[in-house]
């Protein structure tokens, strides 16, 4: 049986139109598969955090309060609860308090006494369970192992420096008016603190301070590394896995991710003269790859995925753990 040229092209278009059809079912099939990946990552922490509060009554602070030694997040604390023990027992948890000017909170330590050491041996190692597939940054940056995930600043206020580039920063709106009013929620006092974690309140959180229930409650939820200013990743208490995204930047604001005004434009984003990183009314967000939302861990220990288009105020009570949004609109 002879086969002519025609005979040759009509089966190389039926392929071609057949892969056509196929190839998009395939890659779908392979965005769900990472974004389940993404949702059992944290799934894993929120064993961690759940296991870590059965022993200790509390929910692992992200802090140790205002420049106190260790200076490790709650990604850390929860090491021994998720069977890395090994590597949490490297860590020297007796090194004496540092003063504030031996750490730049953007760069990482200066050099002061201690803190170097404390993360010698640790800060590049790679936790199994703290890369999205989805999520494209290098695994190891600037000597400090990264992070697709945050634990959860709440409705906070996180005004950037310039009050040009802070749309986002309405009290009752944006934020809180009685809990997420401190700024990046800096404070001592838990009852100033919109959501669950803080790089600075060392006060005991407990799941009976979620007001709101721990099922509508988020804990922690999917950041990108490359959209963020704070580049010491999981192990660190001013890294962006710490408590470094509130609910009052929009989901999936993208306006940070890239490095010109130009590509901002180019590609859309809201505001894109306040692309830089240090405007974190922008930078200080929950976001992802997914083609439409982002994973998100609540306070009982299950994940949800929420879309882009969820509505804002609903979006703000999801971060309060025991917000008041509701009587102040």
């Amino acid at each position: 049986m002879q086969f002519r040229l025609r005979d040759l092209l009509v089966a190389t278009v039926v392929l071609a139109g057949m892969g056509a059809l196929v190839l998009p079912a395939i890659q779908a099939s392979r965005e769900a598969a990472r974004r389940t990946t993404c949702a059992n990552n944290l799934k894993q922490l929120g064993l961690g955090i759940h296991n870590y509060h059965d022993t200790f009554k509390r929910i692992p602070p992200a802090s140790t309060g205002k420049d106190a030694a260790p200076r490790i997040g709650w990604q850390v604390r929860i090491l021994p609860f998720t069977e890395q023990s090994p590597l949490y027992d490297q860590l020297n948890m007796k090194l004496p308090n540092l003063p504030a000017e031996s750490f730049d909170m953007w760069n990482g330590p200066k050099g002061g006494p201690g803190h170097i050491e404390h993360f010698n041996l640790t800060a590049e190692i790679q936790y199994p369970y703290e890369v999205c597939p989805d999520d494209h940054r290098a695994s190891v940056t600037n000597g400090y192992a990264q992070t697709s995930y945050s634990g959860n600043l709440g409705s906070q206020n996180t005004a950037s420096g310039s009050a040009d580039c802070q749309p986002f920063d309405v009290a009752g709106i944006h934020f809180e008016t009685a809990r997420g009013s401190v700024l990046f929620g800096d404070t001592d006092d838990k009852h100033q603190l919109s959501g669950i974690f803080s790089r600075q309140t060392y006060e005991p959180i407990t799941f009976a301070d979620v007001l709101d229930g721990t099922p509508y409650t988020f804990a922690a939820g999917e950041i990108l590394g490359d959209c963020h200013p704070n580049e010491t990743g999981w192990w660190d208490v001013d890294g962006a896995g710490n408590a470094h995204a509130s609910t009052s930047v929009p989901l999936n604001t993208k306006t940070t991710c890239v490095r010109s005004r130009r590509e901002a434009m180019n590609r859309g984003y809201f505001m894109p003269q306040c692309f830089d990183q240090s405007n974190t009314n922008f930078s200080w967000g929950f976001r992802s790859n997914h083609p439409s939302g982002a994973n998100f861990l609540l306070c009982d220990g299950s994940v949800v995925f929420i879309n882009n288009e969820v509505d804002y105020t609903a979006y703000q009570r999801y971060g309060g753990r025991a917000d008041t949004m509701s009587s102040e609109q």
